[in-house]
């Protein structure tokens, strides 16, 4: 499908028929006196009249030039539903504790494997911080959610504002680079101020689209009260919101009395715990996240103009060069 930028401009081609008719005109009104007046025109008579035909051509192209003709193309794409995902990361005290790194050099015994010792100036070589290796798996995460927006938000006893929801991911990433440097103190996840709460206020406030997910990542413990419990978990249901829970620990979850509240308040809302116990499953939990909130991609089509003037113009100055090429073959030389 074509169109015209300018098609005023096309007004111009009505005047061709008029140059034509009074060149026709006068050619009719020409008489010669002697046929040996016409001995030095060159060519047959479908040579003579090449030139006008070019010459009428020329500047009919040149009239469409003018007019700035585009071709509208339908070009298929996919179109990308972005998911509003909110991280909610534990920077308490005790994720500076160490949990193994199976990726690193094995400087352990058997028996310290079986409970990663906290933190000291000395450590053994496969140990890392909590915080170090859960910005490193945020890190990866971030690379496969480009298009989505991300909102960045620290709690211990309370929450802060990490980074609001953006889809300038390289933003995010700057910002989770540095929340070693955060650590607080301890942990409390009923607060009105607290990490859940704050981020369903952020969701209500700022959150665009339909799909929206909270990853929170954490070793804390702590208990949310009966009432607390019911209001958290009647916001999450209304906010249709996809709650995981990523726990570290080196305990199994399910046997922990103090971590049954958030697991209790996760299943209300038919969410999920993933638990992990070294940066190998840290990494599989951001992974598996991935994998259970795919983006939804629809094919669709895009409509895009592409500029066709150009090559009226140049057939414009082919037919003005033919025509005065092959004018200078059938002119009287008289």
């Amino acid at each position: 499908m074509f169109h015209l930028t300018e098609p005023y401009f096309l007004g111009l081609l009505l005047i061709l028929p008029v140059v034509y008719a009074i060149g026709h005109l006068r050619r009719k009104s020409v008489k010669f006196s002697s046929l040996s007046l016409q001995a030095n025109l060159g060519g047959s008579a479908i040579i003579g009249k090449l030139p006008g035909f070019f010459l009428y051509t020329g500047l009919a192209c040149m009239t469409i030039a003018m007019a700035r003709p585009v071709a509208l193309l339908s070009v298929p794409q996919a179109d990308r539903e972005a998911r509003d995902i909110a991280l909610v990361v534990d920077i308490s005290d005790s994720m500076e504790w160490g949990m193994v790194d199976p990726a690193l050099a094995d400087g352990l015994t058997e028996a310290d494997k079986a409970v990663p010792s906290i933190l000291t100036g000395k450590r053994p070589q496969n140990i890392v911080k909590r915080i170090d290796a859960s910005e490193a798996s945020i890190q990866g995460f971030l690379d496969k959610r480009e298009g989505d927006r991300v909102a960045l938000i620290f709690f211990d006893t309370k929450a802060y504002y990490g980074w609001p929801f953006s889809t300038d991911l390289n933003v995010v990433r700057k910002i989770a680079s540095g929340m070693h440097s955060y650590v607080g103190s301890g942990t409390e996840f009923e607060a009105k101020n607290g990490p859940i709460q704050y981020a369903l206020n952020h969701f209500k406030s700022f959150g665009q689209a339909k799909s929206r997910v909270m990853v929170m990542v954490t070793d804390g413990e702590a208990e949310i009260s009966e009432k607390r419990f019911q209001e958290l978990s009647e916001q999450l249901s209304a906010s249709d919101i996809h709650l995981y829970v990523i726990g570290i620990g080196y305990d199994d979850w399910s046997a922990n009395p103090a971590t049954e509240d958030l697991r209790n308040l996760t299943d209300s809302v038919k969410g999920r715990i993933i638990q992990v116990k070294d940066v190998a499953q840290l990494n599989g939990a951001f992974d598996e996240i991935d994998r259970l909130e795919l983006s939804t991609v629809h094919m669709g089509s895009k409509e895009e103009f592409t500029e066709i003037a150009h090559w009226f113009a140049i057939a414009s100055i082919v037919c003005l060069i033919a025509f005065m090429s092959l004018g200078a073959l059938v002119r009287d030389d008289l």
